[in-house]
């Protein structure tokens, strides 16, 4: 089981969300709408990141930042962990900039973008938790998954947005052979795995 109930922290979750409302309004959002994750989206790794407890979370994609503002405010409740999150743009998540525990990491694009990626995640350390809502091309999706996957220890937990825009998240489960959980959201799905 990746949490106990999620009602454990679902009323937590929704003062954190109450609060940091006003912050996000205050920065200009600079990404459509669609780039959001989801209520349902933040919940869950608000609840994961609260449960779990992890020391370094990585994010690839960070668009406004809600998803980057979620993870840390779980970080802050257990008062511990660190958030390192990639993008491929200066001044995303300008709602968290600043924030201690956060570093925020650019990569390149282009022909060396996996090298590059493999060489953040070298230097970040193995992730406890993984969670992507970069690029949602098969082949730039897969690629992530693969690099992180090796790099992450056994009771690791595996979170991706938007598995629904292309098969990549399927086929790596195949290629893992673990067992998978896939979420429906409104107009999204996430999946969920646990490397074993």
């Amino acid at each position: 089981m990746l949490t106990g109930s999620t009602l454990d922290y679902a009323s937590e979750f929704r003062e954190v969300r109450d609060r940091d409302a006003g912050r996000a309004a205050a920065t200009a959002a600079r990404h459509p709408d669609y780039y959001a994750i989801e209520e349902g989206t933040a919940l869950l790794l608000y609840a994961l990141v609260r449960h779990a407890e992890p020391g370094l979370v990585m994010e690839v994609g960070v668009a406004d930042g809600r998803s980057t503002q979620v993870i840390l405010s779980a970080l802050d409740a257990n008062q511990h962990g660190r958030l390192v999150s990639v993008d491929v743009v200066e001044g995303v998540g300008a709602v968290v900039a600043g924030h201690p525990r956060w570093s925020l990491w650019i990569r390149e694009q282009g022909r060396r973008t996996n090298r590059h990626f493999d060489e953040l995640l070298t230097r970040a350390g193995p992730p406890d938790l993984f969670f992507h809502d970069g690029s949602h091309h098969y082949d730039a999706q897969y690629m992530d998954y693969q690099l992180a996957w090796q790099r992450m220890k056994s009771g690791s937990i595996f979170v991706s947005d938007d598995v629904d825009y292309s098969c990549a998240f399927i086929d790596f489960v195949r290629s893992c052979d673990v067992p998978s959980v896939v979420l429906m959201g409104r107009r999204k799905a996430i999946g969920v795995l646990l490397k074993p």
